[in-house]
């Protein structure tokens, strides 16, 4: 019995290993395939179930970082090779953290539009391309820049991979974009939007007034007390503190010595471990992904975290206040739809996040809201 236990729990590290290595290519080689996207969610389910295996064996966590070719100081790589990467790690993070370090030129806004599609935006799906279409028509007066994996070089004058060949954290591809987005609103100033939303209003009708109270804007999280922040889509001046503590915050985490390199997961059952009966109910900040680490994780939503450390910052009481939408009389609008939210609430959104899930794309409430926007887009085009 003991013998067979041992038998399929190698084959089963074999195979964790085998995906380590593919994995590893696939960042390099095929990140703009359709093939490899079901892969981090592989690899995010083996991380969480060879993490405690990791942690009581050395040898394990050095195979891990050696296949992943990260936190090379707790890996099986040469000494000349280890200082090679941590040199030129540092120097990338020095070049990615430099905008942090300037003053901000001006309070407003920039009416620079942010969106990235990794295979570049004639590969997307429709919902993308059609968020595309939405954001152009609505705001003309607005650079819509479109970002992907062969044109980044254009704004990202950083070697963006080097950046995180020494974080002692498995960095998926979402963590990258988070990196992405907040470099480019210190670095430049403007809004980033995910790829998948809708511009239901111009930004001219409604953007200034939100910004105005606080300097920065996003939504309010709808339905999980403890990230109120949502990230997908954002609007800063350049250099705004706020922005540049958030990516300052979220650079050092990565890069924290640590030996155990730590997964990332969003599994609700793992981060109630960490979290109280009584912070489950309200706003957390970063000491949340700190105390993940003692479980071997990094919590996925820790921008959300990172985020609302900065607000608390560098903002008032009654800024803060403002920013969760708790003070009602002066409250920043949170005016935006989900995919599951109410239909009536869709029609009077400012914007509203899609999903490319396909079980969506082909379901009678895309093809509602996507006739309500062709329907706003045809009149803009009519004027």
């Amino acid at each position: 019995m003991n013998n067979s236990f041992e038998s399929a729990r190698l084959t089963l590290l074999g195979s964790y290993l085998f995906c380590l290595i593919f994995s590893r290519i696939s960042i390099y080689t095929l990140i703009g395939s359709c093939a490899i996207m079901k892969f981090p969610k592989l690899m995010k389910s083996l991380d969480r179930k060879f993490g405690k295996l990791r942690k009581k064996s050395s040898f394990l966590n050095k195979c891990y970082n050696h296949l992943s070719d990260i936190n090379v100081e707790h890996s099986f790589h040469s000494a000349k090779y280890k200082a090679e990467i941590k040199h030129a790690s540092q120097q990338a993070i020095e070049q990615l953290l430099a905008p942090t370090k300037q003053a901000s030129v001006s309070s407003e806004c920039p009416k620079i539009i942010w969106m990235y599609w990794h295979s570049g935006f004639d590969n997307a799906p429709e919902v993308t391309k059609l968020a595309v279409k939405s954001w152009q028509a609505m705001n003309p007066d607005y650079d819509v820049r479109l970002l992907n994996n062969e044109n980044i070089h254009e704004y990202v004058d950083v070697d963006f991979d080097m950046v995180f060949r020494n974080t002692s954290v498995r960095c998926l591809l979402p963590i990258k974009a988070d990196i992405l987005r907040l470099y480019l609103l210190s670095r430049f100033g403007g809004v980033w939007v995910d790829a998948t939303t809708f511009c239901m209003q111009p930004l001219n009708d409604w953007l200034p007034q939100a910004l105005e109270p606080c300097g920065v804007f996003n939504f309010k999280q709808k339905n999980n007390p403890t990230r109120p922040i949502e990230v997908w889509f954002l609007a800063a001046p350049q250099g705004s503190p706020v922005i540049n503590d958030i990516l300052t915050q979220y650079i050092e985490y990565l890069n924290k010595p640590r030996e155990l390199t730590l997964f990332i997961s969003g599994k609700v059952p793992l981060l109630n471990k960490v979290l109280t009966e009584e912070e489950q109910h309200r706003p957390l900040g970063a000491e949340i992904s700190e105390r993940a680490e003692k479980f071997g994780f990094m919590p996925y939503f820790s921008m959300a975290y990172f985020s609302f450390e900065a607000i608390r910052r560098h903002l008032s009481e009654q800024q803060v206040a403002m920013y969760l939408r708790q003070d009602e009389p002066n409250a920043m609008t949170n005016r935006y739809a989900l995919t599951k939210d109410p239909f009536s609430e869709f029609e009077n959104a400012y914007v509203s996040k899609q999903t490319y899930v396909e079980s969506y794309l082909k379901s009678d409430l895309f093809a509602q809201r996507k006739a309500v926007l062709m329907q706003r887009l045809q009149q803009i085009e009519n004027q």
